[in-house]
């Protein structure tokens, strides 16, 4: 017989809420990591074979919004990290691998201030779209479609 120390729990499977239940008190989540996630965007479709399409005018507005030069800095602010997090790690756990920064927002110091401070000072110079963002870990602080 094999005794298992610990497990990844998966929220959204079928047996989860059993084990749930029986291991209420010893579920925890890892801490977030530097993981990079990348989303890839052909600006320059040609084909339409693939999407939902279908007229000359569908395909004429989504070639001119990705070619819009807002566009790839707008993305964070449409893009709900937390919903799509939860795919895997269901609604409780979707928040707690969210990073808004390459590094922990405290990971390192100046002049009194941490890096997150530093960066969101920054931000804000690119325009009030990245005003009052939340950089702090397992919370998604970019989102705001209304801004994007």
């Amino acid at each position: 017989m094999v005794a298992f120390t610990m497990a990844r729990l998966f929220p959204t499977s079928a047996s989860y809420p059993e084990l749930e239940k029986e291991f209420k008190d010893n579920i925890v989540y890892t801490q977030q990591d530097s993981a990079t996630f990348l989303v890839g965007t052909n600006i320059d479709r040609q084909s339409y074979k693939y999407t939902s399409k279908t007229t000359d005018e569908q395909k004429t507005s989504t070639k001119k919004a990705l070619l819009n030069k807002r566009f790839p800095s707008q993305s964070p602010l449409v893009f709900d990290r937390t919903a799509y997090a939860s795919i895997v790690n269901g609604q409780s756990g979707a928040t707690k691998l969210l990073r808004n920064l390459f590094v922990p927002p405290a990971f390192v110091q100046a002049d009194g201030k941490n890096f997150g401070d530093l960066v969101k000072d920054k931000l804000v110079t690119y325009g009030d779209e990245w005003k009052d963002v939340n950089l702090n870990d397992a919370q998604d602080g970019l989102y705001n479609p209304e801004k994007g």
